[in-house]
């Protein structure tokens, strides 16, 4: 089994740099439709928002059907979830791209994904949740792949909140 330790600003997802939970409403509050790849795409940020990094798009699949990612423990599942195609929170849509650090800045991965109804604040609950409460967990694929994470919160909780957009 490998481990890996996930330490403040260097999350998840096989190093996943961020995660934002995007979902979409109008002005009255009448639900739309989430957004799409094309839209999540549009939302990655661009060199001026990430002055360390470069960020570039990726096309292929982040996930694939084999993806399904358990936790050992379930105070972990919201973060295990990152990694999995069945998580709890099902997702509309989801984009991603590889940061490539520059000088001393490690790279990683950026994902944003859409959500239904109130399914991303449900499940960014639970991210702060587990933040405190999941020190480290086993995640195994049914690809066939264990990690071992130690997970070290260390970003205030005022980041770990979703934004939304409204036309």
């Amino acid at each position: 089994m490998k481990e890996l330790s996930v330490r403040g600003t260097v999350p998840l997802m096989f190093v996943v740099a961020s995660v934002l939970a995007v979902t979409a409403c109008s002005a009255s509050a009448a639900p739309q439709a989430p957004l799409g790849d094309t839209a999540l795409r549009d939302a990655l940020p661009t060199a001026d928002a990430l002055p360390r990094f470069k960020a570039t798009a990726q096309k292929a699949p982040l996930l694939e059907k084999q993806d399904i990612v358990t936790a050992d423990k379930a105070a972990c599942r919201p973060i295990a979830d990152m990694m999995n195609v069945r998580p709890k929170h099902p997702r509309k849509a989801l984009v991603w791209a590889t940061l490539d650090g520059a000088d001393t800045a490690e790279g990683g991965s950026l994902a944003l994904s859409s959500f239904a109804g109130d399914g991303a604040d449900a499940w960014m609950s639970e991210l702060k949740v587990a933040r405190t409460d999941c020190t480290e967990f086993t995640a195994t694929s049914k690809r066939g792949w264990s990690f071992r994470f130690t997970v070290e919160p260390s970003l205030p909780s005022r980041r770990a909140t979703t934004r939304s957009r409204t036309s």
